[in-house]
């Protein structure tokens, strides 16, 4: 009852299904990060219903929340279940251009959550491949930013350790 009284008021704060499903997305994320799961996950559900009834399956929107989605499905330790999400979130931000620099940075968190998760399931040449592409992504990210701060060494942790796990240490140093 509590749910419904929620997406009661979203339906009313946000007209369109595209606005709703972003609030949801919000409300799902805020709980997410204090780590209530379960409450979590059932708005996550509905925003990406909302999404795949009234959405183009390529759209932008669509795919930032369905990569939180995942996220929380990684949080949880559903790694089966996150990375066919991670993978549709791929195939949508690779039909994008990504020259700007916010583009190239999610496109970089898209990379290394998928491999994150591939990771988890073992499917290290995977999880590497992305890792390596993430890591290209925000080497020109930093480049662009002419020492400002960047999040390289956050990916750049990433593929590391996946290179250990592969055992191609040379490679991680």
């Amino acid at each position: 009852a509590q749910a419904e009284d929620l997406f009661e008021r979203v339906r009313d704060l946000q007209p369109t299904p595209r606005g709703q499903m972003k609030v949801l997305e919000r409300l799902a994320t805020s709980a997410r990060l204090q780590n209530e799961l379960d409450r979590a996950l059932p708005l996550y559900e509905r925003a990406v219903a909302l999404g795949e009834q009234h959405l183009p399956a390529d759209d932008v929107d669509l795919a930032f929340v369905l990569n939180t989605y995942a996220i929380a499905l990684l949080n949880r330790g559903d790694y089966t279940d996150a990375e066919p999400l991670f993978r549709r979130v791929l195939q949508t931000r690779r039909l994008t251009p990504v020259p700007l620099h916010p583009d190239r940075a999610l496109m970089a968190v898209a990379l290394d959550t998928h491999g994150n998760a591939l990771r988890k399931l073992g499917r290290l040449s995977e999880a590497l491949a992305l890792h390596e592409e993430s890591y290209a992504h925000r080497k020109v990210i930093a480049a662009d930013m002419a020492g400002e701060s960047s999040d390289t060494p956050f990916s750049l942790s990433h593929l590391t350790k996946t290179y250990w796990l592969v055992d191609r240490l040379d490679d991680a140093m």
